[in-house]
């Protein structure tokens, strides 16, 4: 496992992010090994908002490995309406669930 170089980072805003990491946004994680998300109910219009425009990345021009995650905000907040869900995997837990499953050591 040591070779495991977990590269998704997940952001608190669409704001300042670059496509390898969350440059000037608040970084919620830089070392998720998986990355879990719904574009909510605006999937079909895929919001307009900076922080909807960060998901989904493979879709993307740069397919970038950076998403953002917060509560959901109405049409009017800052960065624009935000109703995706995104969930995602730390090493350890990823770790702590390899080996109770008998595949680590």
């Amino acid at each position: 496992m040591a070779t495991l170089a977990p590269d998704l980072s997940v952001c608190a805003s669409g704001t300042g992010i670059n496509p390898v990491n969350c440059g000037a946004a608040v970084s919620l994680t830089a070392t998720a090994v998986a990355v879990i998300y719904s574009l909510g109910e605006n999937a079909a219009t895929g919001g307009t908002g900076t922080d909807e425009a960060a998901n989904p990345n493979p879709n993307s021009a740069d397919a970038n490995p950076v998403f953002v995650s917060h509560t959901r905000t109405a049409a009017g907040a800052t960065n624009g309406e935000f109703d995706d869900i995104v969930i995602w995997i730390a090493p350890g837990i990823l770790f702590n669930r390899m080996v109770q499953a008998g595949r680590l050591p």
